[in-house]
């Protein structure tokens, strides 16, 4: 069934038609068809709200609906779906600006996370998917690349406070060919796999010490010898290593997140 009511308001005095329906609250123009058409308010018998622009019958154009449990969406609608440029705010704290497709973040956006983190970049149906740069707010550590479906992929740059790695990742890890660029002016270059063996390589540093800045300044001095690097959260720490070329190349083979582990041979030369 449907009631068609009146009410005067207090501001102006005008007499303004009120729609309700059993399935929601609608308070504004409507075309002569009846449908709701125009600038309205409306209620969903859910607890959630809108207000903004309607067209027969449907939300279209811009608007704001609220959700009951705390959430926002300010922009722009077709046929009731978030469609076009628009902010959601979601209750943790989060934030999406950027462009919407039938409902799903889809396009161009910026996503501001709860504990500071954010994305700048490319999505598709809801995901990070394309070329975007999510930065840690903890670390302050940048990757700026490759997405597939939520997930780092592909060709990336992973831009830490004292060092980088360049090349590619593969569920969210360094896989394949890539190197590590460090500011201290060496590199280290390799074909990056997972494996266990890398535990037992770093067992067999028995000696290594921070060294300190004199040290570390005479690293960058080697003609052709190298160095190993253990990057903690405090910065790495440096082991000169005197049979580098045996040592590297276990290491090349063992693989696995060098970004805990990395040989530095500031001479090499490859490219990727």
């Amino acid at each position: 069934t449907r009631d068609f009511l009146t009410r005067q308001l207090p501001e102006t005095g005008e007499e303004k038609e009120l729609f309700r329906t059993k399935w929601l609250e609608y308070e504004g123009e409507r075309n002569a068809l009846g449908e709701r058409h125009g600038h309205g308010r409306a209620r969903l018998p859910n607890g959630d709200t809108y207000e903004g622009e309607y067209a027969n019958g449907l939300r279209n154009g811009r608007g704001t609906y609220r959700f009951k449990n705390g959430a926002r969406y300010i922009g722009e609608f077709v046929e009731n779906k978030k469609h076009g440029q628009g902010v959601f705010m979601y209750p943790d704290g989060s934030k999406y600006e950027g462009e919407w497709v039938e409902d799903q973040r889809h396009g161009s956006g910026v996503y501001y996370y709860m504990n500071g983190d954010t994305y700048t970049g490319e999505w598709q149906n809801h995901y990070r998917h394309g070329q975007g740069t999510y930065v840690y707010a903890d670390t302050g550590t940048k990757y700026v690349g490759g997405w597939v479906n939520g997930q780092q992929e592909g060709a990336a740059e992973l831009i830490h406070l004292n060092h980088r790695y360049q090349g590619k990742f593969v569920n969210g890890n360094p896989i394949g060919r890539g190197k590590y660029v460090f500011d201290i002016g060496c590199e280290q270059h390799g074909e990056y796999t997972h494996l266990d063996q890398v535990n037992n390589i770093i067992k067999t540093i028995l000696n290594i010490r921070k060294l300190s800045k004199s040290a570390s300044e005479s690293i960058k001095t080697f003609s052709d010898s190298c160095a190993v690097l253990v990057l903690t959260h405090e910065g790495p720490i440096y082991a000169p290593i005197a049979d580098t070329r045996r040592f590297a190349i276990d290491l090349v083979k063992a693989g696995s997140y060098l970004n805990v582990l990395a040989f530095c041979n500031r001479k090499s030369q490859a490219e990727f």
